[in-house]
């Protein structure tokens, strides 16, 4: 009915509905106009960051490496939220999107970071439900992650931006809620519990880093603070005879 509101549950009937509609009345050529029109939607998407790259960061573009981590990191997140979507639409929240910009400002900076979480949310956004909040959830959160973590060597920053991720996320769902519902009582224990799993997680951005170099041969900014430790023996040695 109008201004009904879709919970989970309605929302699996009616993906049920669309389901059988889909195998009544859809054939093969509907089928593969809806997933030319995905791709389309998913190739503007690429475009506007190749573009974005092009303009402000083309060095980022010369280089395969660089290009090849940003593309993981897209293909990766989108890919596991097919999935969890797939499977159950209220585990969405479990996952960690705020990693991602985390990783990418360990590389990179906060203009790079942003921008390509930005086109991975609406990537997902097109596949989500309730595309408008995810994203306008999922920015917030991203903006917080990258503006709070300043110098990601430093353990208590991230901790920080873990305990600051998981606000923003809580305080945006009860904002959302309240407009929904024009009270408290539409706001649900278990998303709270979800953003709060989802916000802890980004902990493990600071492995993840690690891991990335190692498979990209890149340098972020806690390889380079360990190079600069003075008691290495050749800084050491350096000091001493200079």
């Amino acid at each position: 009915n109008k201004g009904e509101l879709v919970d989970s549950e309605k929302y699996q009937v009616l993906l049920s509905l669309k389901q059988k509609y889909e195998g009544a009345m859809w054939d093969r050529s509907s089928y593969l106009l809806v997933l030319f029109g995905q791709f389309l939607l998913v190739g503007i998407s690429l475009l506007m960051l190749w573009l974005f790259l092009r303009q402000y960061r083309n060095r980022i573009l010369k280089s395969t490496t660089q290009i090849s981590m940003i593309l993981l990191l897209v293909v990766i997140m989108v890919f596991s939220s097919s999935i969890v979507l797939s499977l159950a639409v209220d585990w969405i929240y479990f996952i960690p999107f705020c990693i991602s910009p985390i990783i990418l400002k360990a590389f990179f900076d906060n203009r790079v970071a942003l921008f390509v979480h930005l086109i991975t949310i609406l990537i997902i956004g097109f596949i989500m439900p309730n595309g408008f909040e995810f994203v306008f959830l999922q920015l917030i959160a991203g903006i917080i992650s990258i503006l709070t973590v300043l110098k990601m060597y430093k353990r208590a920053q991230l901790f920080m931006s873990v305990i600051k991720v998981i606000g923003a996320y809580l305080l945006v769902y009860i904002a959302l809620s309240i407009t929904h519902d024009a009270s408290f009582s539409g706001i649900e224990g278990v998303k709270l519990l979800q953003f709060t799993i989802s916000g802890a997680l980004t902990i493990f951005a600071y492995p993840i880093v690690f891991l990335f170099e190692k498979i990209f041969s890149l340098v972020s900014d806690v390889s380079l603070l360990e190079l600069t430790d003075t008691n290495s023996p050749l800084l050491r040695r350096l000091s001493d005879e200079a």
